[in-house]
């Protein structure tokens, strides 16, 4: 009698008591990430890439590659990669620098010419006009400067993030294995699942981003190119690197190249609107069939879901957390789906419209 009446005691907890229990674990949860931002943003890039490079050494141990060699290769594949994109971008902007003498002034008459016209045809004066602006950088001053310590903490842990991809493929069968023994033979089939998935989902994400940028680049030069932007090709690879900043990456892509044609000397003021135009309908373009086909279709999570975790993401780990967010998401989705109790969540965090409104009818 007294273990029947311990059990409902256990059972039956007030919605009151579950629910805080569940706020004080996620606030604690949230507060760790925040308080470990620079130890983990390195360990979580480090994890990606080293998930993405591991069909590389696979295939070189495949070759006979003992398998310290097979992983130098493919660090030094990628580090010269990235060495190579940074030495073109740098190229460019250092011609752009030796021949930048008249940007200056060229600056100061475009401003005076746009603070001319809004106080004739608006009424404001300059002073309402400076007033307005200093406002809008104050508002600003805080999300620039979460924006520049999150892209300093990825530039400053690079080497880290190297040593990282390093670790975990050096030690890839003790992490599996970890997995394996911590859920028991009995989960060997889900824990088996989620390790999959997670792994494909991963490496066609970022596969797809890449893509993404390679084929946004290559669409935005030759746009430029044909309107006679100068430093077409440099300005396409920027806005197409910058397109993987979610929200803030399109408004500086659009901004830039029209700053470009202005400060070298472009005094046509219809140039501006087309360039604009053609960068929203190469946008369009991209959210409407390259990111559904290329990017989306890996991770399979709904646009509401996915705004929300860019935000989220943003607000703890700024770009860093914006860009790593999906791919979180992602995994956590693919874990519910094992999980028979969590499965609503998956279904919340998905796409699949045609299952949900089938279900919806059965009932």
């Amino acid at each position: 009698m007294e273990n029947t009446s311990s059990a409902l005691r256990t059972i039956v907890q007030p919605f009151y008591m579950k629910a805080s229990i569940v706020l004080m674990g996620i606030s604690l949860f949230f507060f760790i990430l925040d308080l470990l931002e620079n130890i983990l943003i390195p360990i979580s890039f480090g994890l990606m890439l080293a998930i993405l490079l591991n069909p590389v050494v696979n295939k070189l141990i495949s070759w006979k590659f003992p398998k310290l060699v097979a992983i130098g290769i493919s660090l030094l594949l990628s580090l010269a990669f990235v060495f190579a994109l940074i030495s073109f971008i740098y190229g460019q902007v250092e011609t752009i620098v030796e021949n930048s003498e008249g940007f200056e002034e060229r600056g100061t008459d475009i401003l005076e010419g746009v603070q001319a016209w809004i106080t004739n045809t608006l009424g404001f004066d300059k002073e309402k006009q400076l007033e307005a602006l200093n406002d809008l950088a104050n508002q600003s001053k805080d999300y620039i400067g979460s924006f520049l310590d999150s892209a300093f903490t990825i530039l400053s842990s690079t080497l880290l993030v190297f040593i990282y991809i390093f670790m975990f493929l050096l030690y890839k069968p003790l992490f599996v294995n970890f997995f394996f023994e911590v859920f028991g033979e009995s989960q060997q089939a889900k824990v088996q699942s989620v390790l999959m998935s997670s792994k494909v989902a991963i490496q066609g994400y970022v596969v797809g981003l890449m893509l993404e940028m390679l084929i946004m680049a290559v669409l935005n030069s030759i746009a430029y190119l044909i309107i006679g932007v100068d430093y077409a090709i440099l300005l396409g690879i920027i806005c197409a690197i910058l397109n993987l900043v979610p929200y803030i990456g399109g408004i500086i892509g659009v901004l830039l190249p029209i700053a470009m044609y202005l400060l070298t000397g472009g005094t046509d003021l219809t140039t501006p609107i087309v360039i604009a135009s053609v960068y929203t309908g190469i946008q369009l373009v991209d959210n409407y069939f390259i990111v559904p086909k290329v990017v989306s279709s890996k991770v399979s999570i709904n646009a509401f879901a996915a705004i929300i975790i860019i935000f989220l993401g943003g607000a703890l780990w700024g770009i860093a957390g914006m860009f790593l967010s999906i791919l979180f998401i992602a995994i956590l989705k693919i874990i519910f789906e094992n999980v028979e109790s969590l499965q609503p969540w998956a279904k919340i965090l998905g796409d699949d419209l045609k299952g949900a409104e089938q279900l919806k009818n059965s009932r």
